[in-house]
């Protein structure tokens, strides 16, 4: 047994509670129970396990080294639920390969969700439902595929009950933009990538979404006039990334790669209109965009550095520090935001911290303070609140 005592819940009442068998046994003050682990939380806030919706491995590199590294890092962060985005190699475009990937994940501490490309490297429909047999569970494309290709796969989405993932860019358009098009890449001299290349195709895909009916996750947003037009959607959900919402393109100033993100982080002036987004409850979840990319793939010239961020353990952290704490969102929207709405997005019940429910959550101490000290990261010399201190995941502290 594993008694966590003075854990403070979302509302600000202390509790301890009682874990017996992986489940929450007992929610109650002033629990005793000799015989029983203790962690005292010291008011603590107590979450269910963070779902992350949108996680990559390093370098876009399949292995089991990366693997490893997403589990133990999601740990730490407190991230219990991952979907492992499947733009990687080798590529899984087949029953073989897929159940291979599946064994590599099967008994993990930390749940993995399989993510399939709705079309091959042929351009061709995937088995869709040869792949969802045999245990993928999202379908994910990028918007700007052929129209039929795009209508096709989303007949499959209503035919498995499955969401769909899409991340809205029109390729041709951008041409080869590497950040935001705007005032730094021109001053820079840097190819940009435009607003509307992605507001077109918001619009594309929800007109899809609301014509056959079929529940879309539009990832990583990074314009307020795109989280409009899906707010719209019939059964449209938003994603952002934290860092579109803490930084700004100013981050690529003197040709910094660590900035270089896809989608391109925005002009200020666009970061405070995804800030009021999120206020006004437009922004239905959030990812840490976790996408490491080694230093040979960073130590570049701007144009050549892969896209790709890795902040995952300074996550909660930020959003406390930056979101919480300056009044855009409070700890029960966290725990919306983080839990109950990707839960949603996935079909499952979202995680509750309630008598009856499995033991997984997380203790979060917002009063513990870290200044960042690491060149390769965007918040580098900022002081952020809070540290996760302990994941809990059925019944097991890590």
């Amino acid at each position: 047994m594993l008694l966590i005592k003075n854990a403070k819940l979302v509302n600000e009442d202390i509790v301890d509670i009682l874990i017996k068998d992986k489940i929450i046994y007992k929610i109650d003050k002033n629990i005793d129970k000799s015989d029983a682990k203790v962690i005292d939380a010291k008011n603590s806030y107590i979450l269910p396990g963070i779902i992350d919706l949108n996680i990559r491995v390093r370098d876009d590199n399949l292995s089991q080294k990366h693997l490893d590294e997403i589990e133990q890092r999601a740990i730490k962060a407190g991230i219990t639920t991952v979907v492992l985005n499947c733009d990687f190699t080798p590529k899984v475009e087949n029953k073989t390969h897929l159940e291979l990937l599946y064994n590599q994940l099967k008994n993990r501490k930390v749940k993995f969700v399989l993510n399939i490309k709705g079309l091959n490297e042929q351009n061709r429909l995937n088995d869709i439902s040869i792949l969802l047999k045999a245990g993928a569970e999202v379908i994910h494309e990028n918007s700007d595929i052929s129209t039929n290709n795009l209508r096709r796969i989303s007949q499959y989405a209503i035919m498995h009950k499955t969401p769909l993932f899409i991340f809205c860019q029109n390729r041709d358009l951008n041409e080869n933009g590497v950040m935001n098009e705007a005032e730094v890449s021109f001053e820079l001299g840097i190819p940009g990538i435009s607003k509307v290349g992605e507001i077109s195709e918001v619009a594309k895909v929800s007109a899809i979404s609301d014509y056959y009916d079929v529940p879309v996750l539009f990832q990583t947003l990074s314009t307020q006039k795109s989280i409009d037009i899906a707010n719209r959607t019939k059964n449209g959900y938003v994603e952002v990334s934290i860092h579109h919402l803490l930084k700004s393109d100013e981050s690529c100033r003197d040709f910094n790669t660590y900035a270089k993100i896809n989608p391109p982080l925005r002009s200020e002036p666009e970061r405070q209109k995804l800030l009021n987004s999120l206020k006004e409850k437009k922004i239905d979840t959030i990812t840490t965009l976790f996408s490491p990319m080694s230093i040979t793939n960073k130590d570049l010239p701007f144009e050549l550095a892969k896209f790709g961020i890795d902040e995952m353990e300074r996550f909660l952290p930020l959003i406390y520090t930056c979101l919480v704490k300056e009044g855009f969102i409070s700890m029960e929207d966290i725990q919306k935001i983080l839990t109950q709405n990707p839960a949603k997005v996935l079909n499952t019940k979202p995680q509750e911290i309630k008598e009856g429910e499995k033991a997984t959550f997380i203790l979060f101490d917002p009063r513990q303070k870290t200044v960042i000290d690491d060149t390769s990261s965007i918040y580098n010399k900022e002081e952020l609140s809070g540290k996760v201190t302990h994941t809990v995941i059925e019944g097991v502290t890590f």
